[in-house]
Order: C-alpha cells, then structure tokens, then sequence
C-alpha cells in the first residue's frame, strides 16, 4: 500500500516595500522560484511599485498612506496568519538581499530546529565588508542593547532578512510601527521561548542604499522601542535603577543641605539645595514603589497567559 504523498509546505515570502520601483520587479522574479507566493506590502508608495510588483507575478497589499517599517512588518505577518503559511520569509525590496539565500534560511525551520532564523551581517568574518562603517557601528550598538533587553546572544538584530515558523507567526506582538520593530520582535520572541537562529549572509550596499530613515532617526526609533520594551517586560529594573539614582541624587543633596547648614556662622538652612533634595528622594521612593507594584503585575499577567 503506498503511503500518501506528504503536503508541501507553504511558504510565504513578504516584501515590505516603498517607492521601489525600479528594484523590486527583479527581487519578485528571483524570489518566486524559493517559495510558494510572494506578496509585496506596498506600504503607501507615490511611485509604480504597485504596477510593477503585479506585473512580476506577486499579490500586492497596499496602504493607502504609509505606515512605516515596523506597520508593513505587521502586515506581514497579518497575511501570513489569514493565508495559514507554515514559513514567512521577509526581505528588503531594494535588493540588498540575495533571494538565492532562502532555501538556507527556511532549512532550520523546515527541519524543526528554529521559530526564527535571522540573516547575519556578521556572523562569519568578513561579511561585514560591505556595511558602511556607521552602520556597522550603530547596528552593533543597538543589537546589544537588545541583547540585553532580551537575554539573548545575536550578531544582527536589525537585519531585515528573516524567517518564522507557524508558531512565531502566530505567537509573536509588537507595537513599534517604526524601525524599532525588528528589536520589539527579537525581544518578545525571547519571552516566549521561541528559538532563534542566525545565519550568515552577504548584503549589496553598491548604490542600493534606498533607506528613507537617516542613520540617527533610525537609531532614536530603534533605541526607544528598546526602552520601551524594558519598561514593559522588565519594570523591576527599568524603575528600580530610575529610582535609586534618584534616591542617591536626593542624599547628595541632603548632605550638602546639611553641611551649608553646619558651616553658616546664622545657622541659616539652605532652603533650595533641602527642597531639590526632598524633590528627588520623593521622586526616587515612588519610582522604588512602582517597581514592585508593576513588577506584581506582569508576573501576574505572565501566570494568568500561560493558563490560557
């Protein structure tokens, strides 16, 4: 008796993309050999990405205005969900990313051995020849702040080039409309215990750096959505560091109220530097209170989740 043929997997490759009209046909026409449907989010272009994505043989999802990186990641994942997609695999439009690449990627998640695998600029030296310098400076920075946030050891936290599993797609939450969602993804994904993996890639930066975010905007975005994050998930710390400096800018000048009142020949009391000082130790033991209190509840929140 032969046994039934087993069901393919589908997969899905998602391009976020933005006035990308002059790269985007060539990344469909080299990606739809990979997978099983590419769909463009057409996150509000003013030019024929629209057009020429249709034409290229891709489902096009436009906004009607533009939401931003992190929106069209939603988008996403949104699609991915309604389409029942056993894989997502996101890339850049503008051809940074080489959609040969993909069968190595979605091999982990294929064999049962990732949720998320990421394509790393620097994992394997020398990859990251091609990053400008800058980049390659601020990238670092803000993978390890979500390192931290995290708990996690990655190379490349704002890369782009990823792909999820059926349960990331399903499980993964985020809020950042903007570039801090790749750092928002990681970092929820770590709290879930989903299993990330990082492979090495090579990127093209030959005059196809179409970001339309400039290098501090970017980082502001993707540094906010961090400590956003770490408010969120890790209260304890977030405002029990805020309220011990407080309490210790507030002792200082305690101290300093003190010795100005011992030294005055009046025995006048410095009535300014005992004020800021009363400022701050107040400041500091309701940010100490807050801690615990909103630290309670996401332990709370976190039993009550996986009882559900």
């Amino acid at each position: 008796m032969k046994e039934a043929p087993q069901k393919k997997p589908f997969i899905l490759a998602a391009l976020p993309a933005f006035n990308e009209e002059t790269s985007i046909g060539s990344v469909i026409l080299r990606t739809k050999p990979h997978v099983s449907q590419v769909v463009v989010v057409d996150d509000g272009s003013h030019d024929r990405t629209e057009m020429v994505s249709k034409l290229a043989g891709a489902r096009v999802l436009r906004h009607s205005r533009n939401k931003g990186y992190g929106g069209a990641i939603k988008s996403c994942f949104k699609t991915a969900s309604k389409l029942s997609a056993d894989v997502l695999i996101i890339l850049d439009s503008d051809g940074q990313h080489s959609p040969e690449d993909i069968p190595i990627m979605i091999k982990p998640i294929l064999d049962g051995k990732a949720d998320i695998v990421i394509g790393s600029r620097f994992l394997t030296k020398g990859d990251d020849e091609e990053v400008p310098g800058y980049r390659k400076a601020g990238i670092r920075t803000i993978t390890r702040a979500t390192d931290l946030n995290g708990k996690m050891n990655i190379t490349d936290a704002q890369s782009g080039f990823r792909a999820y599993s059926k349960d990331a797609i399903h499980s993964i939450f985020f809020n950042s409309n903007g570039m801090g969602a790749s750092a928002e993804i990681l970092i929820d994904a770590s709290s879930k215990k989903l299993r990330i993996k990082e492979i090495p890639i090579k990127i093209r930066y030959d005059g196809l750096d179409s970001s339309t975010h400039s290098p501090a905007k970017h980082g502001l975005s993707v540094i906010g959505t961090i400590v956003g994050a770490l408010e969120t998930r890790h209260p304890l710390m977030f405002f029990g560091i805020i309220g011990m400096v407080a309490l210790l800018i507030g002792l200082y000048f305690g101290i300093r109220a003190f010795n100005l009142y011992s030294a005055s020949p009046e025995n006048i009391f410095p009535i300014g530097t005992g004020l800021v000082s009363i400022f701050f130790i107040l400041v500091g033991f309701l940010a100490v209170v807050l801690a615990f209190i909103l630290n309670a509840i996401n332990h709370m929140a976190q039993r009550i989740e996986k009882r559900l």
